[in-house]
């Protein structure tokens, strides 16, 4: 009871199903790798996970991570967790974490306020709710293949990275770029394949040029509302981005873009954007208020 770490390879072969370490505070790298036995990990005063601590091991279904402060690469990569994660004091968090948790529901990342990292939740397959209000940006490939991802809030951030949610077929609606000092960037594929895709509102209020990247909505079929509420013209980076999406004039069916009355000539005109001349709405000031609300 009185041990607070757990060292590297520590727990790697130990045949037992439940772990019951309530004073541990820091799980070392590797210290349950590849370990096929655990189930379930009781904790209360656990505050670090090294890289590689638990991966592999693929009967972990039960592990208390609320007071937990860092994750470090690949942690939880290819686990059976299977109970909703909240996470409320978690501070930082990097690559891959919890990479093909097949079995994950749902995370909620309360105050967490850097950016979801490169592979994150990379083919959570089950994975339907994210919650991460606060988080700065959501990274590559962060969300690729999490097919049935529903709902996620990550108002604040203000980069997209390559291909962030491609793949995520059940998304219908989503909001970013809020309240941040930065322009909005949004990198190439990032919603690419999210066939349901219905709403994008890119909320950014703060002057200075964003970009859209090639291919970022391609196949999207859905998309019918894109709303660029930036008052600083956004820029496009080629005729790719809408491709097999109804703001595309070839596709059947027929999609809008929404623009602050102010710019609605520089879209209308712009580099790439003139394709999709027709596809343009102005908003007046207080219309665009109103989406806000």
């Amino acid at each position: 009871d009185r041990i607070s770490l757990i060292r590297q390879f520590a727990c790697q072969n130990i045949n037992a199903s439940v772990f019951d370490i309530p004073n541990v505070s820091s799980i070392g790298t590797y210290a349950f790798y590849n370990n096929s036995y655990v189930n379930t990990v009781l904790t209360s005063k656990l505050r670090v996970v090294s890289s590689y601590a638990f991966y592999n091991c693929k009967n972990l279904e039960n592990i208390d991570l609320s007071p937990v402060l860092y994750i470090s690469a690949n942690a939880f990569e290819s686990t059976n967790l299977s109970s909703s994660l909240t996470l409320s004091y978690l501070v930082y968090m990097t690559d891959c974490a919890f990479m093909h948790c097949d079995s994950l529901p749902s995370v909620a990342l309360s105050y967490y306020d850097r950016p979801v990292s490169y592979s994150t939740f990379y083919h959570c397959s089950v994975l339907s709710e994210f919650y991460a209000p606060f988080a700065t940006a959501v990274n590559s490939s962060a969300f690729n293949q999490c097919s049935r991802l529903t709902k996620c809030n990550i108002i604040t951030a203000w980069t997209i990275s390559s291909y962030a949610f491609v793949g995520c077929m059940n998304l219908s609606s989503i909001a970013f770029g809020a309240q941040r000092n930065a322009p909005v960037t949004i990198g190439a594929y990032a919603f690419s394949g999210c066939q349901k895709l219905h709403d994008v509102y890119i909320c950014n209020r703060i002057s200075g040029s964003g970009t859209i990247g090639s291919y970022a909505f391609s196949g999207c079929q859905s998309l019918s509302n894109l709303y660029i509420l930036s008052p600083s013209y956004v820029a496009l980076s080629g005729s790719t981005a809408f491709r097999n999406t109804p703001i595309s004039s070839s596709y059947t069916g027929y999609g809008s873009i929404y623009v602050p009355e102010s710019l609605y000539d520089s879209y209308i005109s712009g580099s790439y954007w003139s394709y999709f001349s027709d596809r343009f709405v102005s908003l007046t000031s207080s219309e665009v208020d109103a989406v806000f609300d």
